[in-house]
């Protein structure tokens, strides 16, 4: 399979295998370990379970522990955080690992102008041009938490920046 493990359980000797973006996060750096081709499986399946229109799921849909919508009191969204919702911050790291696995892919490239615009769409459905803090992992996708979140109104702005300067 071509992902990364979540958690390394060095006590019992096993490894979450769950589907989660912090894989992407690490195929994303600059200085990463990892080579262009495991690069390229982990944007993959980023791709296939994980990215939405609203950002990045914090787990796959396929995962037994999914939770699909970002909803009820207190603790049902706490649960619900970690367990599917997507986050619009995590689309800046799938940007730089995509553009650093596939640097010169046009198509990909061009998927990626498309999802950030969907993100900037979203900027005028919740509150002074900024993007929401979590949308549901599952189609409609609403949004959820608060409705002007810095961080992923700044990684946003990042990831079209690295969607304008030459390949990495």
């Amino acid at each position: 399979e071509r992902r990364l493990g979540d958690v390394w359980d060095p006590s019992s000797g096993e490894l979450d295998a769950s589907v989660r973006p912090n894989m992407v996060i690490a195929a994303a750096l600059e200085l990463s370990p990892l080579s262009r081709d495991q690069r390229a499986g982990v944007v993959q399946r980023a791709e296939l379970e994980l990215v939405t229109p609203r950002g990045l799921r914090t787990l796959s849909p396929r995962e037994a522990a999914y939770r699909g919508e970002y909803a009820g009191g207190p603790e049902e969204r706490d649960a619900a955080y970690h367990q599917g919702t997507a986050w619009p911050w995590l689309a800046g790291f799938h940007v730089e690992a995509t553009l650093r696995a596939f640097p010169g892919d046009r198509a990909r490239r061009d998927r990626l102008v498309e999802l950030l615009g969907g993100l900037v769409a979203t900027t005028r459905e919740g509150g002074l041009n900024h993007v929401s803090e979590v949308f549901d992992g599952d189609p409609p996708q609403r949004a959820g938490g608060c409705f002007a979140q810095a961080w992923s109104t700044a990684e946003l702005l990042r990831a079209r920046q690295l969607l304008e300067e030459p390949a990495p």
